[in-house]
């Protein structure tokens, strides 16, 4: 204490002091010497490892997510490669059960993200939440979209589209009968399903999988009542 009243930027001192708090107990004290360790501190590096030593005494030891988390978020701003942040951040959220913060920062971190395979996981994750937690088949379904562009080889999430798109074109029609016939909801799910199946054929090569979309979207095509002779002829190239 005696030399932090001469030199308040004495390194050493605050590392001692950190210490001393925490041994003690004293962690608020601990948590104010963290911060101001993080204002001397020079790198980058140096500074996220401060970050993350205070969230974890706001939430461990102060029973302060809420501040833990905007520890982890300023941790996140200085160096949005490091996993940790956005790892512990989702953890958080959901222990606090707080789904429409969670899903927020998901979609934050996405647009953050250092690969269009991390977008998309994100994306995903969010897309869950709504489906899942908010039953919002619409907002799923448009997180669904932005993660397969990011990640357009990823089946997992076209499977998920799919059963969204799938869902609510039924919902509809239970909804309105007289909209039978009609295609409603269906068109989003063969465009998906074209897609997916151009894929399957000329990148991937999965023999398998194609035979499976096929069908898929030869039914979807005689459920429309449209395009009968494609129908007709995937049918027939499944069957041959």
């Amino acid at each position: 204490t005696t030399v932090l009243t001469k030199d308040e930027g004495n390194l050493d001192a605050r590392v001692l002091e950190t210490r001393l708090h925490e041994d003690a107990g004293r962690f608020t004290l601990a948590s104010e010497s963290l911060r101001a360790r993080i204002d001397l501190a020079h790198s980058r590096g140096e500074k996220v490892k401060l970050w993350l030593a205070l969230a974890q005494i706001q939430e461990s030891r102060l029973q302060s997510p809420e501040d833990a988390l905007a520890s982890l978020k300023a941790a996140r701003a200085l160096d949005p490669q490091h996993l940790v942040p956005p790892a512990e951040i989702a953890r958080i959220l959901t222990e606090l059960g707080d789904f429409s913060a969670l899903r927020g920062a998901l979609e934050s971190l996405a647009q953050n993200a250092a690969t269009p395979d991390e977008r998309a996981m994100y994306l995903l994750r969010a897309g869950e939440i709504e489906e899942f937690r908010g039953g919002d088949d619409a907002a799923a379904a448009k997180l669904y979209i932005q993660a397969l562009t990011s990640s357009p080889h990823d089946d997992l999430i076209g499977d998920r589209l799919d059963r969204v798109l799938c869902r609510r074109s039924r919902r509809a029609l239970d909804q309105d009968p007289s909209l039978r016939g009609q295609g409603v909801g269906l068109g989003e799910r063969i465009t998906l399903l074209g897609k997916r199946l151009e894929r399957a054929a000329n990148i991937e090569r999965d023999r398998g999988r194609q035979r499976i979309l096929t069908l898929e979207l030869a039914d979807l095509l005689m459920e429309v009542g449209q395009d009968l002779p494609r129908a007709t002829s995937l049918l027939e190239g499944v069957l041959a």
